[in-house]
């Protein structure tokens, strides 16, 4: 329809966002803009100073950059455009503007207004301030009565972590956003009593849109005949929720209207952000990880030349000496202990003298015991297990096969322990890895819903997904953030065909993993990487050598800090192993991968070694898991709606190793699929409907009700 896309803007949303999303960036870097004592003092610097200055000064918005701090308080306000135009009318008689783009000579401006006006106090905030030494944070009462700013701050941390992937910042996709903000708006003409959701790529534009508040009014006043509110305030995502609910709705109606999907690939809700909710392993960690065990042994001569008898002995952990503070530059150790005897002497002691240098850390090598896959069920309410993947939460049975792995390091101590679930019921896979008893990394299958096609980017390196070609892709997570994206698909298969009189044989080939590796730094251009997984060699990637068959991973003594991060790599690669390879088509949870002679002269293409590689077994290889194997032979779903955005078939990609390559036809399939949302709007500019809120999304196979705000 041509009305939907042709609403006026008087600000290039575009660029606007972009500079958004690195803003957002910024502010997730500053970890003292958690600090509640900076908070408060950034609402005071916002409210009594900044805003007062801005009133004052008839200059054009883009030519005023404030101070990190302020800024996000400003940002936050805007976000709730009613309360804020309210806020100005009151105290300044107008709306004050603010441009997210700003002029180069802004910054020298803003200060020199600073400096002018506000000579006794600091333009650039202070990050060490606490409510101890800043007592007239504690004193300053907001003026803004009716909307705690301070709530709405910290309900904004977390939205970043739901677009803080490369492709909210490329310009096709953003295109097509701004495209469904449209869609969204005239949507919202169509239906003015209705309380609707948007998608986050919906969601970038509309928060990037607020932040214009005077174009935000002039156009939403103009469409709907009064300014569309946005509210943050409902985040309940359960099914029957009014946000799960109303995302339904919405759902529905832009079917009708627009006769497409209103799920968009890479735009759906992605869950709760890892930063802080997970363990990060200390220097004292890591040392420890790497600790060696030094064996003394005391012996005695029995004759010349013909060796000795061992009387006695015992064991000393050099890295409890490391440790210690005077040894950080090297030194001089003695210590006296017991010795463990086995001869006919009662007892004996013996004393070590010694030296080392400054000690360096060494590398990292860790052995794999695998344990069993048990069936357990494990509802999806239970955060234990499904805390930091994006499930739909329930209460309902939930049939998981989980299995408990260890890895120890050459004491044979265990350092960590991998527990792996394998779902069909919420289609998922999830791998948890714990440091002793700590959560230090998770990671899990993602679908369509996060990551886009390739039609949907134009820049170089982005993560991306091809469903129809069987891939697969898993996030890994640290304490730190998200932090790498691996997808992998089937490459090179080639079913063994016999030679003819007319024709020569065809040699089969197993083909092997190809595996995509972006790591989700967003400070420097996306960049991909590519590895192939081989039977006969160990996989290198980094400071990492895993060796899937003996189940030996070993960390260089350079990366050590990666470790956590190396062994949920090591368990994802596996993963994408089992959900990609081809199977027979009868294949079975315990049955071989290897093909079987068919008849003498014949053989069919030898299979990768199944049992001999650990990793792999220990991460399913061998048990019921959301295969592509598994979704093709067993899928039933109705491809003939839109409630899930991953729906795609596999027409261009093998599924049973014993057929051909490429099958001829194929069926639809929806897995994976998180939730949408962000925010909502409702209808009507009344008391009663500013109150609500909320937002979301639908759950599809693997998601959950999602968003974050809601509008009238």
């Amino acid at each position: 329809m041509a009305t939907e896309i042709s609403i006026p803007f008087d600000v290039d949303l575009l660029s606007a966002c972009q500079t958004e999303y690195d803003f957002l960036l910024e502010i997730q870097g500053l970890e003292c803009l958690q600090n509640e004592a900076v908070l408060k003092n950034a609402i005071r610097r916002y409210e009594t100073l900044w805003l007062p200055l801005v009133a004052s000064c008839n200059i054009l918005s883009e030519c005023l950059e404030p101070p990190v701090d302020i800024a996000w308080v400003w940002h936050c306000h805007m976000l709730s455009p009613h309360n804020y135009a309210s806020y100005c009318k009151s105290l300044f008689g107008k709306v004050l503007d603010h441009s997210v783009t700003k002029s180069t000579i802004a910054p020298d401006i803003t200060k020199s207004l600073w400096s002018s006006f506000y000579p006794d106090e600091p333009f650039d905030f202070d990050s060490s301030i606490t409510e101890a030494n800043i007592p007239q944070v504690l004193k300053h009462q907001s003026k803004s009565d009716s909307f705690d700013l301070l709530k709405a701050i910290h309900r904004q941390q977390d939205f970043f972590y739901n677009i803080h992937l490369p492709h909210y910042r490329d310009m096709m996709f953003l295109d097509g956003a701004l495209k469904r903000y449209k869609k969204y708006l005239f949507l919202k003409k169509k239906n003015p009593a209705e309380f609707l959701v948007p998608c986050y790529d919906i969601d970038l534009v509309w928060h990037t849109h607020q932040l214009h508040p005077i174009d935000y009014e002039r156009v939403t006043k103009s469409l709907l005949g009064h300014l569309l509110i946005h509210d943050d305030t409902d985040s309940d995502r359960k099914p029957g929720s009014k946000i799960s609910n109303a995302f339904e709705r919405t759902r529905i109606l832009w079917r009708e209207e627009y006769q497409e999907a209103f799920a968009s690939h890479g735009a759906m809700y992605r869950g709760e952000s890892p930063k802080d909710r997970l363990y990060q392993l200390t220097k004292s960690d890591i040392k420890n990880i790497s600790d060696s065990t030094l064996v003394f042994e005391l012996a005695s001569r029995t004759a010349f030349g013909k060796g000795s008898k061992i009387i006695g002995g015992f064991q000393e952990r050099f890295g409890l000496y490391l440790l210690k503070p005077e040894f950080q530059n090297g030194g001089n150790f003695k210590f006296e202990r017991n010795l463990q005897m086995v001869s006919t002497i009662s007892a004996a002691k013996c004393t070590v003298a010694g030296s080392i240098e400054r000690p360096s850390l060494a590398g990292i090598v860790l052995f794999l015991e695998t344990g069993t896959f048990k069936e357990a069920n494990i509802p999806t309410n239970e955060d234990q297990f499904w805390g930091l993947v994006p499930v739909s939460k329930s209460d309902a049975k939930s049939i998981c096969q989980v299995a408990t792995h260890k890895l120890r390091n050459p004491n044979g101590n265990v350092v960590f322990t991998c527990r792996i679930i394998q779902s069909v019921s919420v289609m998922t896979s999830v791998i948890q890895v714990f440091f002793h008893d700590k959560l230090a990394a998770v990671a899990h299958v993602i679908g369509a819903d996060q990551l886009p096609m390739k039609s949907q980017i134009s820049s170089p390196g982005i993560a991306f997904l091809n469903p129809s070609a069987g891939e697969r892709a898993v996030l890994v997570k640290t304490g730190r953030g998200d932090s790498m994206i691996i997808a992998g698909k089937w490459f090179g298969f080639l079913q063994g065909k016999e030679g003819a009189i007319d024709r020569p044989s065809t040699p089969g080939n197993p083909g092997n993993l190809k595996v995509k590796i972006n790591r989700v730094i967003s400070k420097i251009l996306p960049k991909e990487e590519i590895i192939h997984l081989s039977q006969y060699h160990p996989l290198q990637y980094e400071g990492l050598t895993l060796d899937f068959n003996k189940g030996i991973l070993s960390c260089s003594e350079l990366e050590t800090k990666k470790i956590v991060e190396y062994v949920a790599f090591s368990f994802s690669i596996a993963l994408l192993d089992v959900l990609c390879v081809p199977r027979p088509a009868g294949w079975k949870p315990g049955d071989s991968l290897q093909q079987k002679l068919v008849k003498r002269g014949r053989r069919n293409v030898e299979r990768f070694p199944d049992y001999d590689m650990s990793f792999m077994v220990a991460a399913g290889l061998l048990t019921l898991t959301p295969s592509n194997h598994y979704l093709y032979h067993n899928d039933n779903t109705d491809t003939s709606t839109d409630r899930k955005c991953c729906t795609f078939d596999l027409r261009q990609c093998v599924i049973d190793s014993n057929t051909d390559y490429l099958l001829s036809n194929g069926t639809a399939l929806e897995g994976g699929c998180g939730a949408c949302g962000g925010c909502g709007g409702c209808g009507g500019y009344s008391a009663a409907q500013a109150s609500g809120g909320g937002a979301a999304g639908c759950a599809g196979a693997g998601g959950g009700c999602g968003g974050g705000c809601g509008g009238c």
